[in-house]
């Protein structure tokens, strides 16, 4: 600080406590002052470097050599002098010598202006800002990316990338040979120009409701392959996150399953045709149970009310064992009449309702032992049942 009548700033002091890593050069690219946050970026000493060749001061390293960092640098000097307009190097590899002698790799962005000096000259004002933690960072991201690539572009189904705003960014070697489309005809919205028309508009619906919900999505929907078939698609996406949680896009893949369509609608086509001939057979046995019941109603009506004539007018003249014979042959004829109604009733089953009850199958089975028996044992197992409509057993 210096001091008259009010106190002045030394400037020199003020930008040499700079925090931004600084330094003044002429035109002639000498090193007028130096920030003290430069120094340490740099590994230099103030008393090294003033008045020193600012390119002279920072010896090429290996790496620097490779990438031509000291051209660059001059360059940008030189276009600053020449326009007289602010240059900004966004990203410079310039390795830097630390303490023990050994070159470190180092990124820049380097940021040069002018400006006038106390004499009117021209300045110039050199900040540098390390980057190399941003470029290792970086690279990682992009070998990354390319690792993902490599093993998609291998995988035997169609993967898609999107960035956030649903435009897709990305597309794996067996979609594009799938399509035979280029990267840039597919990006963006441009794979939906192979969409079936059909299934066009609920393909969009059902691409865009998963970025609103952050929600994996499956859909199918056909798409033209390269020789202009469409093939059906199951396609299946997730939401991408970063390390941090920020929501990144989508990924999506899709394999072809056109002949598990094709399969399943043939699968469809023969049930339905058994289901028709079942029908039809079921048609026809309608009917026939229909005419040979009512075919069968008028001879037994008749068999019925002769054994009822015969019974109510010749009993007292007819021996025990004939009335018995009228007496069975009318209660059978009466039951066979019962059947043929129940087989008139079973030609309508796929009409009615059933209805089930337990049945008692010995009491059953034992009724018609009574019936039939003649001059035969029969055993019937006791304790059988199961279940059935009364009416129709």
């Amino acid at each position: 600080m210096s001091s008259d009548s009010t106190m002045q700033p030394d400037y020199r002091v003020l930008f040499e406590v700079s925090p931004s890593a600084c330094i003044l050069v002429s035109p002639q690219f000498t090193v007028l002052a130096v920030s003290d946050a430069y120094l340490h970026a740099t590994h230099r000493r103030r008393e090294d470097m003033i008045g020193m060749n600012l390119l002279e001061a920072f010896p090429e390293g290996p790496g620097g050599a490779e990438a031509g960092s000291t051209r660059a640098v001059r360059e940008s000097l030189q276009r600053v002098l020449q326009s007289g307009q602010t240059d900004l190097l966004e990203e410079l590899r310039y390795d830097v010598q630390n303490p023990m002698g050994e070159y470190e790799e180092r990124y820049w962005r380097l940021f040069t202006q002018p400006f006038a000096g106390p004499a009117g000259e021209m300045l110039l004002f050199h900040c540098v800002e390390d980057v190399t933690e941003r470029h290792h960072s970086r690279e990682a991201v992009r070998e990354s990316e390319t690792r993902f690539r490599t093993v998609a572009d291998q995988a035997p189904v169609m993967i898609w990338v999107a960035g956030t705003d649903r435009l897709c960014l990305w597309f794996n070697r067996p979609w594009l040979q799938f399509t035979g489309r280029t990267m840039e005809q597919e990006m963006g919205y441009g794979w939906t120009e192979g969409v079936h028309p059909v299934d066009l508009a609920h393909c969009r619906q059902a691409y865009n409701t998963p970025f609103d919900e952050r929600e994996p999505v499956q859909m199918t929907y056909r798409l033209r392959r390269h020789d202009g078939e469409y093939r059906w698609m199951l396609e299946q996406s997730v939401p991408t996150y970063t390390s941090g949680g920020t929501f990144t896009g989508f990924i999506g893949s899709c394999i072809d399953i056109s002949a598990q369509v094709e399969a399943q609608e043939e699968l469809e086509r023969l049930v339905e045709n058994r289901t028709r001939d079942l029908q039809e057979t079921v048609r026809e046995s309608e009917a026939f149970n229909y005419s040979v019941s009512h075919d069968l109603r008028a001879p037994l009506r008749s068999i019925i009310a002769t054994s009822r004539i015969l019974l109510e007018d010749g009993s007292p003249l007819l021996p025990l064992d004939q009335r018995e014979l009228l007496e069975r042959q009318a209660y059978n004829a009466q039951r066979l009449g019962i059947v043929v109604d129940e087989l008139l009733r079973l030609s309508r089953l796929a009409r009615v309702e059933v209805r089930r009850k337990p049945l008692d199958i010995t009491k059953k089975a034992k009724l018609i032992a009574l019936e039939i028996q003649g001059g035969c044992e029969i055993e019937v197992q006791e304790g059988m049942t199961a279940d059935g409509d009364p009416g129709r057993v």
